[in-house]
């Protein structure tokens, strides 16, 4: 799951360039800064993780993400990796987020739910593609995307832009959306040849349903929502169905 995150925080940061200051809250030792993806990010870890936890590790404080020490419209750029499924009032979480972040800022998340963290004693919520453009309903524009077979995905993306979205955002999105089947594609070779000799010695016990799921593990599928709105007119909209109540929206695959 992890080469999945990575490879989504580092396309969006290369498609949507990204302001700092950016804000990363996460479970352990932050996504995009053992990556080195996100532009002057500052690392809160959140959860479980107390004062002494976070020592050793690339974090520089530890909060509680529903109640987070930050002034209005403190950052640019918020990251929030594979936390909301450890919350307990998820949509507290996001509203306390966007509550930090500046107008037409961004918030990246990312969750996670394959078959080993379901059964994790910390896990509360389980994520869908249509409770993340819930929980991302009060911003202005956003894209939520997954991994896997459509039967049992695993890996959960989304990106908000708080009002006012810039006009840049369509183009930004249609850039990520190219650009993370790339790295996703990348992080495929790499796993599969890590990872040859195992699925040689396993390949027998495997059902035809579970090399569906290996070859699924990868592909990629996005809902993009954007406000019905002239400054968005762009080549990625130019076939979405026109909703009056709440502007295009579109599917794609990558």
């Amino acid at each position: 799951m992890h080469d999945s995150i990575d490879a989504f925080i580092q396309s969006a940061a290369e498609a949507l360039e990204l302001e700092a200051p950016v804000y990363e809250f996460c479970c352990v030792q932050g996504r995009g800064s053992r990556e080195g993806a996100l532009p002057g990010n500052f690392c809160v870890g959140i959860g479980s993780l107390d004062q002494d936890a976070a020592e050793g590790t690339e974090l520089d404080w530890v909060d509680d993400v529903a109640r987070l020490p930050y002034a209005n419209g403190a950052a640019r750029t918020i990251a929030c990796t594979n936390v909301l499924e450890h919350v307990h009032e998820p949509q507290r979480a996001v509203d306390e987020m966007l509550r930090v972040l500046g107008p037409g800022g961004l918030l990246l998340v990312s969750t996670s739910l394959a078959a080993h963290a379901s059964a994790s004693p910390g896990l509360h919520w389980r994520p869908t593609p249509h409770r993340l453009l819930e929980l991302l309903s009060p911003v202005e524009a956003s894209m939520v995307g997954w991994l896997g077979s459509d039967q049992s995905p695993h890996t959960y993306f989304a990106v908000g832009c708080k009002a006012p979205a810039p006009a840049s955002l369509a183009g930004g999105m249609q850039r990520l959306i190219h650009r993370l089947p790339t790295r996703l594609d990348e992080a495929a070779r790499r796993s599969r040849g890590s990872g040859r000799l195992r699925r040689v010695l396993l390949g027998w016990m495997r059902t035809k349903a579970g090399r569906q799921r290996e070859r699924d593990w990868y592909k990629a599928k996005f809902i993009l929502h954007m406000p019905a709105d002239e400054r968005f007119q762009h080549q990625l909209l130019a076939n979405c169905l026109q909703d009056s109540r709440s502007g295009p929206r579109m599917k794609a695959s990558g």
